[in-house]
C-alpha cells in the first residue's frame, strides 16, 4: 500500500482481471442509480484529499447533492462518538508497537518527520496501527492546505439540513487494517519517510487521472501497488460487496447521494457493475 490515509483506499498492483471497457462518455465520477425498488439517486466517487488548488465541486455535483434527501458517505463523519471511535480501534492487536517494530533508524527518522509536521513525538502513536501513521505522512505529499470532499459535504449537509449516514462502521473499516500483517504496513511507513520523489509522483499522477474522472484510470492505477490479490479483496472488493445491498436498502425510501473513494468504482467487482448486476440502472453524470 502506497499513500494511505484513515477514509482513503485508494491505494496503488495490477492483476490479470478482465477491466470493464469504458467510453469516453462513461468518464464520469458522478452516476445516477435508477431501480424498481428505490428512489432514484446518484454516487460520487471521492479522493479524500486534494490540494485546494485543484479541488472543485462541480455544479453537477452540487445539483445531484442538493436534490438527495440524505447523504451517506463511507463512514457517518457527523456522529458525534467518531474520533472516539476511530481513537479505540487505532491500538495494534496483541499490545505490539512501532518501536518493536521498525528498525531503531526508521523509529528515529519517523519521530523527526512527526516533529516536523506536527510538532508531536512519535511516542504518541507508538500503538497506533502502521496505516494510521501513513495517514499522518500523507500530507507531506499535499502542497499548500489540503481540501476533502467529505469535508465540504458534512458542511453542505448541516447547512441543507440533510442527515449523514455512514455505509459502514468504524470498527469495520478498521478490521482491515488488523487484517493485513502489520509487518506489510510498517513496509509502507518508511516508504512514505524516505521515498518522498517517487511518491510524489504517483500522488500527483493519481490527481491528474481523478481530474480527468477516469473511473477505471483510477480503480487500475489503485491496483498497481497493492502487495497482494488479499488486500485488493479486503480493501475494495469484500467492501464493495457488503456496500451494494446496503445502497439498495438506504435508497429504498429516500433519494440519496452516496461518496465513496474513487477506487471502489471501476472494475468488475467495483461498486458501478456490481450495482448494473443487481438489476439497477446506473448511467454516468456528464
Amino acid at each position: 500500500m502506497k499513500i494511505s490515509n484513515i477514509f482513503i483506499l485508494l491505494t496503488l498492483w495490477t492483476f490479470g482481471h478482465t477491466i470493464t471497457a469504458q467510453s469516453d462518455q462513461d468518464q464520469s465520477l458522478l452516476w445516477k442509480l435508477k431501480g424498481d425498488h428505490i428512489q432514484t439517486s446518484y454516487i460520487f466517487g471521492t479522493m479524500h484529499l486534494l490540494p485546494q488548488e485543484q479541488f472543485k465541486l462541480k455544479e453537477k455535483v452540487a445539483e445531484a447533492f442538493k436534490t438527495s434527501q440524505q447523504i451517506v458517505l463511507e463512514l457517518d463523519m457527523d456522529a458525534p462518538d467518531l474520533q472516539t471511535s476511530i481513537m479505540q480501534h487505532m491500538p495494534m492487536k496483541d499490545s505490539q508497537t512501532l518501536d518493536q517494530l521498525m528498525k531503531e533508524e526508521d523509529y528515529a527518522k519517523l519521530d523527526e518527520t512527526l516533529q516536523s509536521l506536527m510538532g508531536v513525538s512519535v511516542k504518541m502513536f507508538n500503538t497506533w496501527k502502521p496505516f494510521g501513521v501513513s495517514s499522518m505522512l500523507y500530507t507531506k505529499y499535499i502542497n499548500g492546505q489540503p481540501a476533502s470532499f467529505e469535508g465540504t459535504f458534512i458542511g453542505m449537509a448541516k447547512k441543507q439540513e440533510k442527515e449523514i449516514l455512514g455505509l459502514e462502521t468504524v470498527a469495520e473499516q478498521m478490521q482491515v487494517f488488523d487484517n493485513i500483517p502489520y509487518s506489510e504496513q510498517i513496509k509502507d511507513v518508511v516508504d512514505m519517510l524516505y521515498e518522498e520523489d517517487r511518491n510524489q509522483s504517483i500522488f500527483s499522477e493519481m490527481v491528474d487521472l481523478y481530474l480527468k474522472e477516469d473511473v477505471q484510470g483510477v480503480y487500475q492505477f489503485t491496483l498497481r501497488f497493492l502487495d497482494t490479490e488479499q488486500e485488493q479483496r479486503l480493501m475494495l472488493d469484500d467492501r464493495n460487496q457488503k456496500w451494494v445491498p446496503r445502497i439498495g436498502e438506504m435508497a429504498q425510501y429516500k433519494s440519496t447521494f452516496f461518496g465513496v473513494g474513487a477506487a471502489h468504482l471501476g472494475g468488475e467487482q467495483g461498486i458501478i457493475n456490481l450495482l448494473k448486476e443487481a438489476g439497477y440502472t446506473v448511467t454516468p453524470v456528464n
